[in-house]
């Protein structure tokens, strides 16, 4: 698809910040007629009157399962516009189960915010080529992602031999995370309720355990007994899962038995004592939740796959498979990396130590999107499976839930970045300018994602100051391009003046 070529668009999109910003997006690319509305109703008028041949929809949830039923009257419950028309969903936060649900239901492509111009040029154009293949089945309608059948999933399914269940009777979405100071996220759960509700009771305690150590003169029986309770619970808890892991061939039942006995063994030595330096008490702490993190998002999430049938590892043994899934780990890897990082700025109070883990942040999710691009270009591909998709939206959740910190993060780092170049501790590089509004846009992308009212005061501090510095910076690169004009012409006149005297001496 050209930029210029004429497209009827339909945006149906109930925010409208994201609307805005969409059509935004949609105008610079110079699409020729788009036509906006905010709920499923007004969307589904459009649609049963097809007034325009529309090429294209982009929705969001349009309420909670909006999209769903949009994506239903299109394949199924009209017959005036193609029922292959591509629908995109577009929004901020989907769940591992919206995820599978909107693919269900037919869903051409899901993006989830923030997005770039050349993103959504890039999707729009591959969603209205002819490359992927639509199938229509008696239980399905929408493109084909799977290359071949994946050994060990069993459904949903998408070619006529198989089955499909009515995708808008699905399950609901897990429910929203918890929001203590040390958060246990969407990208920590695992699956099993049971499981997902005892691990967020630790990390509940994990806070009742650094609110008594925080003051200066901790009251060291409140401290043990916060440590008492958490020891205890720790207990209770892996005793739980070890009953679960006999009730289903586990292969990885004596590795994960010894992980949970040497983290056992090392929180049985802590006393109150150990949390009288502030200096040990962050160390403590970051220990804990460190280890609790990458153990529930890998070795718990795996043995619950496995419990649940979903975990396929190899895939088959196919070799793009094989690629993808390595992506996939290592996006998955690096979304926990992030997450981890974020938890241990709740422990943190020096100010230059914060301000080097916030950089650590902003590389590590620089290296994320990248990650994230490849998967999704692989999966649109190649296919993947059950247990590869959910870890997919997990990343998602955990990108959102973060997305204030990687704000801050983004924001520090354009400041560092112009200051040096306003001081002239550095040259002015060559398009700096473009650079900037790069970082700028990442950064509005991050701010729409978190909403302005959610963050906090600092976080719109550093925003508005790394806007400011940017603007400084353009300015700068303005003078010195004028600058630059202007030396040209001046070694152009001096060259000119020079052949003339040469051609007068001769």
């Amino acid at each position: 698809m050209a930029p210029s070529e004429a497209l009827d668009v339909l945006v149906a999109l109930g925010s409208s910040t994201v609307r805005q910003a969409v059509t935004s997006l949609l105008e610079e690319m110079t699409v020729a007629d788009v036509t906006e509305t905010k709920t499923f109703d007004e969307a589904a008028v459009q649609v049963r009157k097809a007034a325009k041949p529309f090429k294209l929809i982009l929705c969001d949830r349009l309420g909670e399962r909006g999209h769903l039923a949009l994506l239903k009257l299109v394949r199924w419950d009209q017959s005036v516009l193609p029922t292959t028309l591509p629908v995109i969903c577009i929004d901020g936060n989907w769940t591992s189960d919206e995820l599978i649900a909107a693919r269900d239901a037919g869903a051409t492509t899901i993006l989830t915010l923030p997005i770039t111009l050349h993103l959504l040029q890039t999707t729009m154009s591959k969603a209205l080529s002819d490359h992927q293949a639509f199938v229509s089945t008696p239980g399905f309608r929408g493109v084909e992602r799977r290359a071949a059948r994946i050994h060990g999933y069993h459904g949903p399914f998408r070619r006529e031999v198989d089955s499909a269940s009515d995708p808008l009777e699905r399950r609901d979405a897990s429910p929203p995370p918890a929001d203590p100071r040390f958060e246990w996220s969407m990208a920590l759960a695992t699956g099993d309720d049971e499981i997902d509700i005892q691990h967020r009771r630790i990390f509940e305690i994990l806070n009742e355990l650094k609110n008594v150590t925080g003051g200066e003169d901790c009251e060291q029986g409140a401290v043990r007994n916060a440590l008492s309770g958490l020891k205890d619970y720790v207990r209770v808890h892996f005793a739980h899962e070890e009953r679960v892991m006999r009730t289903f061939d586990y292969d990885d039942r004596d590795a994960h038995r010894r992980e949970h006995a040497d983290f056992a063994a090392r929180v049985a030595k802590l006393d109150a004592a150990n949390f009288t330096s502030r200096k040990m008490r962050q160390t403590l702490l970051m220990f804990i939740q460190d280890w609790l993190t990458g153990h529930i998002a890998g070795t718990d999430r795996i043995m619950v796959a496995k419990m649940q049938g979903d975990y396929d590892g190899t895939m088959g043994g196919d070799r793009y498979a094989a690629q993808t899934a390595l992506v996939v780990g290592e996006a998955y890897a690096t979304a926990q990396l992030i997450q981890r990082m974020s938890l241990q700025l709740v422990t943190i109070d020096d100010r230059a130590a914060r301000t080097l883990l916030f950089h650590d942040i902003s590389g590590a999710t620089d290296r994320l999107i990248n990650l994230m691009a490849l998967a999704d270009t692989r999966i649109q591909v190649h296919g993947c499976n059950r247990f590869q998709l959910r870890r997919l939206g997990d990343i998602r959740s955990a990108i959102t839930s973060n997305a204030d910190s990687l704000a801050e993060a983004a924001a520090r780092e354009m400041i560092d970045y112009g200051t040096a170049i306003l001081g002239g501790q550095q040259g002015m590089p060559l398009g700096v300018g473009a650079i900037l509004k790069n970082r700028l846009a990442r950064i509005d992308s991050l701010v729409l994602v978190v909403g302005i009212n959610a963050m906090t005061d600092e976080c719109k501090t550093l925003v508005a100051k790394a806007a400011e510095t940017a603007i400084a910076v353009f300015a700068l690169e303005g003078r010195a391009a004028v600058e630059l004009n202007e030396l040209k012409t001046a070694s152009k006149r001096a060259s000119g003046r020079g052949v003339s005297q040469g051609r007068g001496n001769t």
